[in-house]
């Protein structure tokens, strides 16, 4: 088993214990999508993956109201 611990700009945001590393260019963490942007090995069992979360688009008020 292995220790995987999400990091965004050296903030802790998720530690998982997993079979396989993520391999993938996007992951979901807590309900938001995220792309990976490097993999450290710290020792076997460790590896840091840093992430960075993708913004929402914000809607405006005028289009979401009803004329």
């Amino acid at each position: 088993m292995i220790v995987v611990k999400y990091l965004e700009n050296n903030d802790h945001v998720l530690s998982q214990l997993v079979q396989q590393i993520p391999s993938g260019d996007n992951v979901i963490i807590k309900g938001r999508k995220a792309d990976i942007l490097g993999v450290d090995k710290v020792n076997e069992e460790l590896y840091h993956i840093n992430i960075a979360f993708k913004k929402k688009p914000k809607q405006n008020e005028k289009d979401s109201k009803k004329k």
